[in-house]
């Protein structure tokens, strides 16, 4: 990871959504100096909501409608930790996470979309396949296609929530599943579709137009409609409705009211009584000034708006430009989301509905129009500018406020060195007599009788931009050197090169590092011992 100047601010993003692809660009086309990015993501290969009825349908491949964070990332000069956020801590002003040391921020931002509510009703949990987060239904899609397609009898899929998204889904998996029986041979008619809804009408966010339409099409298509019919418990095989009503189902697939993870409210932002993290016009937290957030997972408590991806990709800019503001220490500026959009809703076999405000047109010239869109959106992250990230600052001057030193390796200062070191676990082991516990100017090992010491040393420049992960993959480098050589691990130097930058950000980078060299070495059975440490061009 090359040095970029020093870093005055951390700006954490958490999780890969529209919103923050499209902040993550514009700071790549527009650096700012002294800011180090950092995005936190469960998954690298993010898809895009709006192409996955299309994806499913068969129109796209994979690759059409995901966007590949990596390179994007790099362009932005970001640092990409492959992780899932599972708190904040507030008062400490990290981001806690399910696999990895926490990671320091001075701004955090929070994209992580949303989740159907599957907690409200028995049994959904256990039964259904839910199809949110996109990238975990995608990740399942398959093996529900498989399971259907194996059965030789017929098929009963199940469908709960009606909206644009259930509606568009329903017809998608039937059109996807229809043409490969029809390849094999076998009528589509074995499949049996539900859609239900506890609505009068399917898809009531939209205008009467676009609700008559699709009441037609479902129609047509075979799609068997259960309106004003709430869901109340799942079993296996079976869907229980409030009135009394059992159907009997193969599959069940839900796409009900959006819910959001519980990790933000139990971490003491002001969420709602769903769970999402209220924010202002400037999408700033109501509770916590150094926290926004954007997406299905923000509810913007002046204007309220669907769940849905085009309100996540008009939160980009907003986002991108107050982010910038407060990490310079403005004000950031209120933005009103639209009231009136262009909604362009599939209905599996290349043909689409669109509508705005009261107007809804239908055809397959609208659907030319979807895909057309949908495609330039994705180009603008898939064909990046063939540009290194330009995230240049100043010389040291003010922002550093000390000399460094320049002897000794140019080595990291005691005190900040010392910060890391306290956080690490203990490092004792028999046959180490002294080591971190009594750091001195060498470590004193005393080998058993009968037993060769073994030593072995290697180097490495940071390859990838995460220095946990990266110190992990150096110490199991450096550990199979030993394994080769027949001997047991027993205990470690390190020596670290770390760019120059504030003292708080070389300590957290320092504890980084050793943290992930720890773990490593405890899972081998070994210590750390010691080390050197130094400050240069680039960490390694």
């Amino acid at each position: 990871m090359k040095s970029q100047g020093p870093v005055v601010k951390d700006l954490v993003l958490v999780g890969g959504g529209h919103s923050h692809v499209g902040a993550l660009k514009m700071f790549a086309m527009k650096p700012l100096a002294g800011v180090r990015i950092t995005l936190i993501t469960r998954e690298v290969h993010t898809p895009y909501s709006g192409m996955l009825p299309g994806y499913i349908a068969g129109h796209y491949g994979l690759d059409d409608c995901h966007i590949d964070l990596r390179p994007l990332a790099q362009l932005a000069g970001a640092r990409l930790y492959h992780d899932s956020a599972v708190r904040l801590d507030l008062v400490g002003k990290r981001v806690i996470c399910a696999g990895r040391p926490p990671v320091d921020y001075d701004v955090v931002s929070i994209d992580i979309g949303s989740a159907p509510r599957t907690d409200l009703v028995p049994g959904a949990a256990e039964h259904v396949v839910p199809v949110k987060p996109i990238g975990r239904f995608v990740e399942r899609w398959h093996d529900v296609a498989e399971r259907i397609l194996a059965e030789s009898g017929r098929m009963r899929i199940g469908l709960v929530g009606a909206g644009a998204g259930g509606t568009e889904l329903t017809l998608s998996i039937q059109h996807r599943l229809g043409r490969i029986l029809a390849e094999k041979g076998v009528a589509a008619d074995r499949l049996e579709f539900h859609l239900f809804t506890d609505m009068a009408e399917v898809m009531t966010t939209h205008n009467a137009r676009v609700r008559g339409k699709f009441t037609r099409i479902l129609a047509e298509r075979g799609v068997r409609v259960h309106t004003d019919t709430r869901v109340v418990r799942v079993d296996g095989g079976h869907i229980e409705c409030e009135r009394g009503e059992t159907f009997e189902v193969d599959e069940v697939l839900w796409v009900t009211q959006a819910g959001a993870q519980s990790w933000p409210g139990e971490s003491g932002l002001d969420v709602d009584e769903h769970g999402f993290i209220r924010v202002d016009d400037t999408l700033r937290s109501l509770s916590h000034p150094d926290v926004f957030a954007a997406g299905d997972i923000a509810n913007v408590v002046d204007h309220p708006r669907p769940k849905a991806g085009v309100f996540a990709v008009r939160q980009g800019p907003p986002l991108h430009r107050n982010l910038r503001r407060v990490l310079v220490g403005k004000q950031p500026k209120s933005f009103s989301p639209q009231k009136r959009f262009l909604s362009l809703v599939s209905t599996g076999d290349a043909y689409a509905v669109a509508s705005r405000g009261p107007l809804a047109l239908e055809g397959r010239w609208v659907w030319a129009v979807k895909d057309w869109i949908d495609r330039r959106w994705m180009r603008k992250y898939q064909e990046l500018p063939d540009m290194a990230a330009q995230n240049s600052a100043g010389g040291d001057g003010d922002v550093l406020g000390k000399l460094r030193c320049g002897g000794c390796g140019a080595k990291v200062p005691a005190p900040i060195l010392r910060r890391a070191l306290n956080r690490l676990p203990p490092q004792l082991k028999d046959g180490l007599e002294q080591g971190l516990d009594a750091p001195d100017d060498a470590a004193v090992l005393m080998p058993p009788l009968g037993k060769a010491l073994v030593q072995t040393n290697d180097q490495f420049r940071a390859f990838i931009d995460d220095p946990y992960l990266f110190a992990r993959i150096a110490a199991n480098h450096c550990l199979g050197d030993i394994f080769a050589m027949g001997a047991k691990p027993h205990s470690a130097l390190a020596a670290v090169m770390l760019p120059h930058d504030g003292e708080d950000k070389i300590a957290e980078d320092l504890y980084q590092l050793l943290a992930g060299a720890t773990k490593t070495l405890a899972e081998a059975g070994a210590v750390l011992a010691g080390g050197h440490t130094g400050e240069g061009a680039e960490m390694a």
